[in-house]
């Protein structure tokens, strides 16, 4: 039978359980790069944003928010969920080096009533615990390089006999194996189930984009890629439905082939134009990251605009991105920046975008082509136009292509080839 202390404790201890989110992310790469060198890691739902290093542990819970080191023969608190148990319950420790280990079970008296010891590969394990009846015990993990221990709760009221059973292991690339010499951390993050996270991961050159609401323990595998334009300006990737595209907006000065692209500053030069040209937004260098630059049509037209195994989209991709987002009318809403860092703040949509795709667009606006304002620019900050690299043979004199107006919908458009738009390019 339970003494009143030990009933106090459990009873608080479920409580504290109860209301808490505790889930650990690890990460890994793979396509182009194995390693990850750093995840920055943007939570969305509370505008908070870390950055956490490739062999670190992101664990999300909604108890603190600090940087806690795994020393070497130190131990520190398992990861044990549900906790408390109804049925069974997982933990999950890292191998810090391979070796014998062993995972005991101890009840409140301090008596061992589970043992099991195996020869333990580096990376993540996870082991099942089963068949204890209600009370408090103690986990206890050893090694010779490792010493980890928590507590666990258990609600059950069929007694058992208690089972320890290995159900999950994942591996660390050799890169990734941690020093014995220096202390491996693990960065905390608020989060409350439902959070949705944008987490971007850099491996050199190559960065990947993956938007995930968890709901348990998992990796995230950032499948890595080439996309560097003419200038040796790298991007990011993001993949939507069955397609992959840069996760910012093009900012090139040359074509893939190193051609230089004209930097037309003067309203009239640009509307007289005929050869590919580009321009920043009110013609501001300081605009060229994150809204990239504007480019005329005669440059999509060249085929040389993207990046070297991408493309600027057809329309018909553009439309595919929308089925690919349901058709729904809040989709313009999952492709924006959230915020208004980056636009005025009585833009169309400010206060409802989600940016739940990882797409992360900004509003770079238009530099106007025709001979009705010629030259001057138009939307910066407020509304986004993106060029297709599909002509629009309805429009008189075949003067105009398709493009994607980004506002509180995602109309089709018919642009002047002398326009100035954005560009965001898909992988080939």
């Amino acid at each position: 039978m339970f003494k009143k202390g030990n009933l106090t404790i459990l009873f608080v201890l479920i409580f504290f359980f109860l209301k808490a989110q505790d889930y650990q992310i690890i990460f890994s790469g793979t396509g182009s790069s194995t390693n990850v060198d750093s995840v920055m890691v943007e939570n969305i739902t509370r505008s908070k944003r870390i950055t956490v290093k490739g062999n670190e542990i992101l664990h999300l819970t909604s108890i603190s928010t600090d940087v806690i080191p795994i020393q070497e023969n130190t131990a520190r608190t398992l990861n044990i969920f549900p906790n408390p148990m109804v049925e069974a319950s997982t933990i999950v420790f890292q191998a810090i080096a391979s070796g014998v280990s062993q995972i005991e079970v101890f009840d409140c008296s301090g008596k061992i009533i589970s043992y099991k010891q195996d020869i333990l590969e580096t990376g993540f394990h996870t082991f099942k615990i089963s068949g204890l009846s209600k009370g408090v015990y103690s986990i206890r993990v050893n090694s010779l390089a490792y010493s980890y221990s928590g507590k666990l709760v258990s609600v059950c009221t069929n007694k058992s006999h208690c089972e320890i059973s290995e159900i999950g292991y994942q591996p660390l690339p050799s890169s990734r194996v941690p020093n014995l010499k220096n202390a491996t951390s693990e960065k905390l993050m608020k989060y409350t189930d439902g959070d949705r996270l944008i987490m971007t991961g850099m491996s050199g050159k190559f960065s990947t984009i993956i938007t995930d609401i968890p709901t348990q323990n998992k990796t995230i595998t950032f499948n890595f890629m080439p996309c560097a334009d003419g200038d040796g300006n790298n991007y990011p990737v993001v993949q939507i439905g069955t397609q992959i595209w840069m996760g910012e907006n093009l900012r090139t000065t040359k074509l893939n082939d190193g051609t230089d692209i004209p930097n037309i500053t003067k309203d009239s030069d640009w509307g007289a134009l005929t050869i590919p040209g580009y321009c920043w937004a009110n013609n501001d260098e300081v605009n060229k990251s994150p809204y990239g630059g504007l480019y005329n049509w005669v440059a999509v037209n060249t085929g040389k605009l993207a990046p070297k195994g991408w493309h600027v989209p057809t329309d018909n991709e553009w439309y595919d991105l929308i089925r690919n987002l349901g058709g729904s009318s809040l989709m313009v809403c999952m492709l924006q920046e959230t915020g208004n860092k980056h636009r005025d703040t009585d833009a169309f949509n400010s206060s409802n975008a989600t940016n739940e795709t990882g797409f992360s667009m900004v509003p770079g606006g238009m530099r106007i082509g025709g001979s009705a304002g010629t030259g001057v620019f138009s939307g910066f900050k407020n509304y986004g136009y993106y060029w297709s690299s599909t002509f629009d043979g309805t429009y008189p004199q075949g003067e105009a292509a398709h493009s994607r107006f980004i506002m509180n919908d995602f109309v089709n458009l018919g642009m002047l080839l002398k326009d100035g738009l954005s560009i965001r390019c898909i992988k080939d």
